[in-house]
């Protein structure tokens, strides 16, 4: 009866054995691959600079609309500014002109009229 019980737990711990190196098997390879620490670490540092980038990004792109804002504003003042003063002289914009540089208004030159072409 021994040799039957001794026989009978070698036969069920090989079974056991191969049924556990089998599941290991199998289980080891539904295991993705790992990263090493330095792949890890190389990724995320340039994770981190995207990351740095894009939000320098954003803010110039929020500053741009605003001088956008700002430079369209101070566009329309001057010209503004300009209509006024022509306003306050009386002076009619198709004849006179405004130098911008001297601030003095200047008197438009008629148009030149197209020289004349004989007819034989």
């Amino acid at each position: 009866m021994n040799r039957e019980f001794l026989r009978a737990f070698l036969v069920l711990t090989t079974v056991f054995l191969v049924a556990f190196g089998y599941l290991r098997l199998v289980h080891g390879q539904d295991k993705p691959p790992q990263l090493s620490a330095d792949s890890r670490v190389t990724i995320l540092k340039a994770q981190l600079k995207q990351k740095q980038i894009e939000s320098q990004y954003l803010q110039i792109q929020q500053q741009l609309n605003l001088l956008q804002a700002q430079y369209t504003e101070a566009t329309k003042a001057a010209q503004d500014a300009i209509d006024a003063a022509f306003k306050e002289v009386k002076l009619d914009k198709k004849e006179w002109t405004l130098n911008l540089d001297t601030l003095e208004f200047t008197k438009v030159a008629p148009p030149a009229k197209p020289a004349e072409t004989k007819k034989p």
